[in-house]
């Protein structure tokens, strides 16, 4: 349709568009100018179209296919709108993240001016041997009591000691001299199930910083024992910011939080060393006894898809792979690859215990050497 029939169809009524849409349709600089070539073109002709003309030009046609694509264009138009839209909340997103990134620090940098760590240098030990540590599903605000688990505060605060004490006593009878701390985490149970949400008793920031603190003072007393202390992070499901999976974004995890704070909270204990994940936040790359290990943790893998995906994903070939998630201990093997899934140390909740699946609450623990790759295991029981 030309700019004339166009403009013709307009001032007979039978297309209902402005002169911008005429403007950006045929190229003119603006809406007036436009409006100003049509006005000439009727001085110069002076006649007016009817109904009759435009069916007898075969117009109405033209006209349908016009409004078609000033569809279209408003379509486009919404779609940018709406893209530029996302785009800003992606900034201020990015912007929030960097914020509490600052004042985690700021808090941990504070918290450690007041409450100093304690770090006495340690002789070094000729041994070959390495422990690895898993840590995952603590949910530690949640508050339980069914006929199998009894859980709150008081409780968690006993299990972290025990645990804390049994890895001291097995690592010093197998003489390990570097000890990794894996955190698989859901070591807070954030808003994902309503069972959570009404068993919880903090907020999930006040959870998280928490837990961060008893993870900082845990590492401190594991580095006054060993000569050596790694630890790592992965994001988890139970942290996400927003309920809903779908709508969840991988960046939004306030388990991104842990390590933010127990980084600048043990920066002056000079046998710890925080290790940052390299492959990605929910996956990370252990190098034990010169052994390639992978920890992840458990939600978007499953024990006997672990090893080809993530192997195949970033082209790494781990001799052993950690998982967490399932809230019960398991372990197989894949292609050579020893796939292992840490218990929990919450134990039996009532989301666990309304869906008939139990387990003890419990950590695992391992020896690595160079020859044998995962020498023995402990599964620490929590709960006695």
């Amino acid at each position: 349709m030309t700019f004339e029939e166009t403009c013709l169809a307009k001032q007979s009524g039978q297309l209902n568009v402005d002169w911008n849409d005429i403007a950006q349709q045929y190229g003119f600089n603006g809406a007036e100018a436009a409006r100003q070539k049509w006005k000439n073109i009727r001085k110069k002709k002076g006649v007016l179209p009817t109904q009759s003309s435009l069916k007898a030009n075969g117009l109405e046609d033209k006209l349908n296919q016009l409004d078609l694509k000033i569809i279209d264009l408003e379509k486009e138009k919404i779609k940018v709108r709406d893209q530029k839209r996302e785009f800003k909340k992606l900034v201020t997103d990015l912007a929030r993240y960097e914020y509490l990134q600052e004042v985690i620090k700021e808090v941990a940098n504070d918290i450690k001016k007041d409450k100093p760590f304690k770090w006495n240098n340690i002789n070094y030990i000729n041994s070959d041997k390495e422990g690895v540590l898993l840590l995952s599903d603590w949910h530690s605000n949640l508050e339980v009591n069914n006929f199998l688990n009894t859980f709150n505060q008081e409780e968690f605060k006993r299990r972290i000691n025990r645990l804390t004490i049994k890895i001291i006593e097995h690592g010093k009878f197998h003489n390990i001299k570097i000890l990794h701390v894996l955190n698989l985490n859901d070591m807070i149970a954030g808003t994902i199930h309503v069972n959570s949400r009404v068993m919880s008793n903090e907020d999930n920031i006040t959870q998280i910083m928490l837990v961060s603190e008893i993870i900082s003072e845990m590492l401190i007393k594991f580095a006054n024992e060993f000569e050596f202390i790694k630890f790592y992070s992965v994001n988890d499901n139970h942290s996400r910011l927003t309920a809903k999976k779908d709508e969840s974004i991988d960046k939004e995890n306030l388990s991104r939080i842990i390590p933010w704070y127990v980084k600048p909270r043990v920066s002056n204990i000079l046998n710890i060393e925080i290790i940052d994940n390299i492959l990605d936040d929910g996956v990370a790359l252990l190098n034990v006894c010169g052994h390639i290990c992978l920890g992840s943790h458990g939600d978007k893998d499953r024990i006997d898809n672990a090893t080809q995906n993530l192997s195949l994903m970033f082209k790494v070939f781990p001799e052993v792979i950690f998982l967490s998630h399932f809230h019960h201990l398991q372990a197989d093997e894949v292609h050579s690859c020893e796939v292992v899934v840490n218990s929990s140390l919450i134990g039996v909740d009532d989301y666990s215990f309304g869906k008939r699946k139990t387990s003890k609450p419990a950590q695992m623990f391992m020896i690595f050497n160079k020859e044998e790759v995962r020498e023995c295991s402990y599964s620490i029981r929590l709960d006695i």
